[in-house]
């Protein structure tokens, strides 16, 4: 997941999204005004169907609060184009990162990385499987059993792929806590 690490500058990232996009004005309009939202005003966006708990953070972390949300919903436009997904990467704040395969046609998993916290996340509309969190990796990393009957349950190279990304995500944070003496 680590070779789509060349991100480019913003302009260049938006001409690009732009000139794949444009062919449908739609997606484009529904696009720019994510990335509006996103710049000028991420705090003040309303998401209907969400209550209020949910995107103040007052609840678990399995639920997307408000930024993961639009981040999804920008990430969405770009399930075909990989490299266009990850590109999101030139727009997003510092505590963000997205990963994805770079070698296929079609993005199904995706893992938002936020600080020292991270998720996969699914286009299908279906939640991704278990685990699909740092916290749900940490609660399965001591039993050997358990990788093994996760990892023989779910089969998809993409999903697994994500699943890597978080348990490396797990142990960096378990490594600089271990060095940082905290």
């Amino acid at each position: 997941m680590t070779s789509l690490r060349q991100i480019p500058d913003p302009t260049t990232y938006l001409k690009n999204a732009k000139d794949y996009l444009s062919p449908d004005n739609l997606k484009l309009r529904s696009f720019v005004t994510d990335v509006d939202n996103w710049v000028h005003h991420i705090r003040s966006v309303s998401f209907p169907n969400i209550d209020s708990d949910w995107l103040t953070g007052h609840c678990s972390s399995k639920q997307p609060d408000g930024a993961r949300l639009l981040i999804h919903n920008m990430a969405s436009h770009f399930r075909f184009q990989p490299r266009l997904l990850y590109g999101l990467n030139s727009l997003l704040r510092p505590q963000y990162r997205l990963e994805c395969l770079p070698t296929i046609t079609r993005v199904n998993y995706y893992v938002l990385v936020e600080g020292c916290k991270c998720w996969i996340h699914s286009f299908s509309g279906y939640n991704p499987n278990l685990p699909s969190s740092d916290e749900d990796v940490r609660m399965l990393i001591h039993s050997k059993e358990t990788w093994l009957q996760v990892l023989s349950e779910n089969t998809d190279d993409e999903w697994r792929a994500c699943l890597a990304q978080v348990l490396q995500e797990v142990l960096s944070a378990e490594t600089f806590l271990k060095s940082s003496n905290i």
